[in-house]
């Protein structure tokens, strides 16, 4: 009983530096977005949109191949050498990241923007550079100390756009230099005394080897999500141009003002449960994830409703009433209803990924992606801005009904998880 009370502080403790951190990166992020589309004109917002979207898009394919098998990995498994699995998984990063950076770079130059391919692969690798570093603190549960490299990497970029712009010379080249900076210090931070050593390319793909079991379905499944979701913006900019897409980035950029709720949830969801299904305690892990699930879900849902009621003052307020934005009413209050598929699709999904049950993990990406290419493109190619929000709702909509179906399978978690308010 001891032991149990003990874990559950030391849960409680972790959740609470999750959410600190996650308010840190998404507070940071939202302002970034919020300057970006205050100061530059839609289609150059809309081209800012659409790089960031590469970036997490490559982003979400080395989270699979790399930072999902590390936080796998190192909870409850006492004989795991961290620190070796660590400085394997940054060579791993260096391995998968520069052809990405590549790509990227030669994508920006055939648009004409040479400059800002550069600038964007620059910040891509750095970035997942200092992810590593920030994922392998978290499968320690050390999340007080993943959040200095966030507040640098993050905070780094806000300053530098927010700089900028109070000076004029704010652009999209402008802020991605600002966001390569600020993630090559995060790294050099997080570097400094931690006995980081980045081993050669022959170690590299042996560690890339042995994460690849756990990887595959999650690399195939991040891979559709990232697909469906980025495709959003994308086939936005395809059918209607950069602006359309700078209107959907927009509103979504309100929307994600809860982000520090959701992503925060599953930061510290998938190395705590885990934990409890590596000690063979499947029942305690679906308790523990119920118990996470129910404690955002009340706080996110109060955010969407209010939203929902009040989205002219939101708008208002974000990005001032003569704003381009400031009349996107319909579209905002749309897209706070599909949020509320939103929540459980990736609180569900995590759970699934925590359990290494990712063939169901895999299938309820599936499910979205074929959703939004179903009804998403023809709705996007209709009507616009609409269509997107549409799109989104129904594919976070089957994604939710798939992940419980997957999820039915364990039949201890409907049977005793919501009866279990208290460790």
């Amino acid at each position: 009983m001891a032991i149990t009370a003990a874990t559950t502080m030391l849960q409680r403790r972790a959740e609470s530096w999750s959410f600190a951190d996650q308010a840190i990166v998404s507070g940071f992020s939202f302002l970034c977005h919020v300057i970006m589309a205050r100061t530059q004109v839609p289609g150059e917002y809309g081209l800012y949109a659409i790089a960031m979207g590469v970036i997490l898009f490559a982003n979400s394919l080395h989270a699979a191949l790399v930072t999902y098998p590390l936080l796998i990995t190192c909870p409850g498994n006492p004989t795991v050498q961290i620190q070796r699995v660590k400085n394997e998984s940054l060579g791993a990063t260096l391995t998968v990241g520069l052809p990405m950076a590549t790509v990227a770079m030669i994508a920006a130059a055939l648009m004409g923007r040479p400059l800002l391919g550069v600038l964007v692969a620059f910040a891509l690798v750095a970035w997942q550079l200092q992810e590593t570093f920030r994922r392998a603190l978290m499968a320690e549960m050390r999340y007080k100390q993943a959040i200095l490299g966030d507040l640098v990497i993050f905070g780094g970029q806000a300053a530098f756009i927010a700089a900028a712009a109070l000076w004029n010379k704010l652009s999209v080249e402008v802020a991605f230099g600002g966001l390569a900076l600020s993630a090559i210090s995060a790294a050099g931070l997080h570097a400094i005394g931690d006995g980081t050593r980045i081993p050669g390319l022959p170690a590299s793909l042996t560690r890339l080897k042995l994460f690849w079991p756990l990887a595959k379905w999650v690399l195939l499944s991040n891979l559709v999500s990232a697909l469906s979701l980025q495709g959003l913006v994308w086939a936005l900019a395809l059918c209607h141009g950069p602006a359309a897409a700078a209107g959907f980035q927009a509103i979504a950029n309100i929307m994600n003002a809860g982000n520090p709720i959701i992503l925060g949830i599953g930061n510290v969801l998938v190395p705590a449960v885990s934990a409890r299904r590596a000690l063979g305690d499947v029942a305690g892990a679906l308790r523990t994830a119920w118990q996470m699930a129910v404690s955002g879900a009340i706080p996110i849902g109060i955010f969407y409703v209010c939203v929902i009621c009040m989205p002219e003052t939101v708008l208002s307020l974000v990005y001032g009433s003569l704003s381009a934005y400031a009349g996107m009413v319909l579209p905002l209050r749309l897209l706070a209803v599909a949020y509320f598929a939103f929540y459980p699709a990736q609180v569900l999904n995590g759970v699934l990924s925590s359990l290494v049950d990712t063939r169901a993990a895999f299938s309820s990406q599936v499910a979205g992606a074929m959703a939004f290419f179903v009804i998403g493109f023809p709705a996007i190619w209709a009507f616009g801005l609409l269509g997107a929000v549409v799109a989104f709702g129904a594919a976070n909509g089957f994604r939710t009904a798939s992940s419980i179906w997957g999820l039915s399978a364990y039949p201890s978690m409907i049977q005793r998880a919501p009866a279990m308010s208290s460790p």
